[in-house]
């Protein structure tokens, strides 16, 4: 387990999502389908470092 602050936590996800956006390999409906709990992150996570 990572300890990071506020401000670090922020800057990991924005990466994550900027990763997203930029592979084309994810759609906004997977990452809806994950925020809505219908999806899973493990999965859409995976499909991006392929």
């Amino acid at each position: 387990m990572h300890s990071r602050s506020a401000a670090q936590q922020i800057n990991h996800w924005a990466r994550i999502g900027r990763e997203l956006e930029a592979s084309g390999k994810v759609s906004q409906r997977d990452i809806e389908a994950v925020l809505a709990g219908d999806g899973s992150y493990d999965v859409t996570i995976q499909v991006l470092l392929l």
